[in-house]
């Protein structure tokens, strides 16, 4: 018997050339579906990033930001990244990034109680040379 294992992921970039009220609106009608199947079938995780996308649920939506926290504790959704937003990784100097990181740790900890440790960030157009050290500083 073969084994397939498929992950789950919606790239989300709700901030680029968008008004923010259509990110919002992509990011509550990406992160049903997921609620959804999560509710359906046992078996699944789901890796869901962005402290911007996570506060602006929480703020629009209370009910669906409640099913992803039980999702969270449940260890079937799974919180990556850290960062605020996901961040142009070519050219902001090493502060950008510690700030991102650092205004997503806030948010996560008062939030869930715990900071991502899987780093995240699928549309970077590559990645600054001091990248792996200023994650290896946030753990």
């Amino acid at each position: 018997m073969t084994t397939i294992h498929l992950i789950l992921h919606a790239h989300i970039d709700p901030i680029w050339l968008w008004p923010w009220t259509s990110g919002l609106d992509m990011v509550l009608g990406t992160w049903r579906t997921p609620c959804d199947l999560l509710d359906r079938h046992p078996d699944l995780v789901y890796p869901g990033d962005g402290g911007w996308a996570y506060e602006s649920v929480e703020r629009a939506d209370p009910g669906l930001f409640h099913r992803i926290r039980r999702h969270v504790e449940s260890g079937r959704w799974e919180l990556i990244g850290g960062w605020w937003v996901q961040p142009d990784c070519n050219l902001p100097l090493g502060d950008s990034f510690r700030k991102q990181i650092e205004i997503g740790r806030q948010y996560f900890m008062s939030r869930f109680g715990r900071f991502p440790t899987l780093a995240f960030n699928p549309d970077s157009f590559g990645h600054s040379a001091a990248l792996p050290a200023i994650l290896r500083e946030f753990g």
